[in-house]
């Protein structure tokens, strides 16, 4: 991505107790967003025989970004990556993409009330690559993924305030500020920078389904550019496992099986993965009660209330982990059946995708297509 690691300090912007400030409120309200994907890892004993083919140095680096976590495990013989190095990338990112952000470009994007706006030009591509992949998305799934849905997320309490007295008045006057066509929003670039045009000035951009696995793809380069070619990165659930572990043995994930979020998490599937990123997006763990009615975290675009469906987690493998964050998310507004159809009628995207749902007698299935046989391990 052109321009992606030009490094120029965007954290005079907001000071760092500013910034502590929102990471906290973040996580407080973000507390349930970590997805159906964890990290099976072995760190080899001293009794198993070593490939000198692999690094052998093995390195961790942990910390909270985005309104979550994030997990990085790399092998090296030579560089070294540092935790203010990814820090400081994931906080030039969210001044960029995060609406959490109050001076971030998205910030600025969703709080000009006008149906023109510029920005001038910035130093990285974090923005525009986020709209770029977004409107990608978007109109292969036929507007199943809609990054302007903001203002109904917020209303609906997915967001970052307080859920509103939800009814079909509020939701048909929310849905007016919703529109990613090309004649609802679209974007040009040019020397004196970035410019949007709006159809409807109130419309809200919203990169969450996609910028935690957008973020694992800067930092995956980034490894890459520093000489760094084995690691797994993962932010948020989203991930990429690149090359070996230092016995050379395949990086191990593990899918959730949808329980109840109060319950010990358990195994439905692992995968070996090489070169290759992974998402899920479920509401299986991401849901509130009101009345005795369970309302996912996944709003349906078009009508503007949560799904209501069968589907309840979809992982999907890509080399991109962007595209797959995005079509994971796609997938739980489309469903089971229209999820499968889009797979099998366009190979050309190379979505691999494991999909666990509920059959008509209420009772968990799997579903998964052709080309992920090769990633499943035994569990």
């Amino acid at each position: 991505m052109t321009g992606v690691f030009q490094k120029k300090m965007l954290l005079s912007m907001i000071s760092v107790g500013n910034l502590n400030i929102i990471r906290k409120r973040k996580l407080q309200i973000w507390s349930f967003s970590f997805l159906g994907l964890f990290t099976v890892l072995s760190i080899p004993s001293c009794s198993e025989v070593k490939n000198n083919e692999y690094p052998q140095l093995r390195y961790e680096i942990h910390g909270e970004a985005q309104g979550t976590t994030y997990n990085i495990v790399y092998f090296t013989d030579q560089s070294v990556i540092q935790k203010i190095q990814v820090d400081s990338i994931l906080d030039e990112i969210d001044l960029a993409v995060s609406i959490w952000v109050p001076n971030s470009v998205i910030s600025d994007v969703n709080n000009a009330d006008v149906r023109k706006f510029t920005i001038a030009p910035p130093s990285n591509t974090y923005f525009q690559d986020n709209f770029l992949l977004s409107k990608e998305v978007y109109e292969n799934t036929n507007g199943a993924f809609n990054p302007t849905i903001g203002a109904l997320a917020n209303a609906w309490g997915f967001g970052f305030k307080n859920r509103e007295n939800m009814d079909s008045i509020l939701v048909d006057s929310l849905l007016q500020t919703v529109g990613f066509s090309a004649k609802a929003l679209r974007m040009t670039v040019s020397d004196s920078g970035l410019t949007l045009w709006k159809e409807k000035p109130n419309t809200n951009l919203d990169y969450n389904g996609i910028a935690q696995g957008y973020s694992v793809d800067v930092l995956a380069d980034y490894f890459r550019n520093k000489g760094v070619n084995h690691f797994m990165i993962e932010v948020g659930g989203e991930l990429i496992a690149n090359g070996r572990k230092s016995d050379g043995s395949f990086w191990i994930i593990g899918i959730d099986k949808p329980v109840d979020k109060n319950r010990e998490r358990v195994l439905a599937a692992s995968l070996k993965l090489d070169n290759m990123s992974v998402a899920t997006s479920g509401n299986y763990r991401k849901f509130y009660e009101k009345d005795g009615v369970r309302y996912a975290h996944t709003l349906d675009p078009k009508t503007g209330f949560p799904v209501q469906h069968s589907l309840l987690s979809a992982t999907v493998i890509m080399p991109n982990c962007a595209l797959a964050d995005a079509y994971a998310t796609a997938f739980m507004v489309m469903g089971i059946e229209a999820s499968k159809n889009l797979i099998k009628s366009n190979p050309q995207w190379g979505i691999e995708a494991y999909f666990i749902y509920y059959d008509s007698e209420s009772q968990y299935q799997t579903f998964m297509t052709p080309g992920i046989q090769e990633f499943v391990v035994e569990l």
